[in-house]
């Protein structure tokens, strides 16, 4: 299944791509369709993954804001 979890900056996105590569995740950067000024510049990272939950946590530990997940 894939997810993709939003962050707010292209750093932030980068930065979480290269920490999922750490732990042998694959991710992809991508940009949200529709921004709400909440969003920041909408970038997300998409991921293929059963255990979204671990993820998030991951990020969040390493100082990756996220601030929503959606299956796509």
């Amino acid at each position: 299944m894939f997810y993709e979890i939003k962050v707010k900056t292209i750093t932030s996105a980068q930065r979480g791509v290269n920490i999922l590569r750490e732990y042998g995740v694959k991710a992809q950067i991508g940009r949200i369709k529709t921004l709400s000024k909440s969003e920041g510049c909408g970038y997300t990272l998409r991921v293929k993954t059963e255990c979204i939950d671990r993820i998030i946590k991951l990020l969040n530990s390493r100082g990756i804001s996220t601030f929503g997940v959606e299956r796509s």
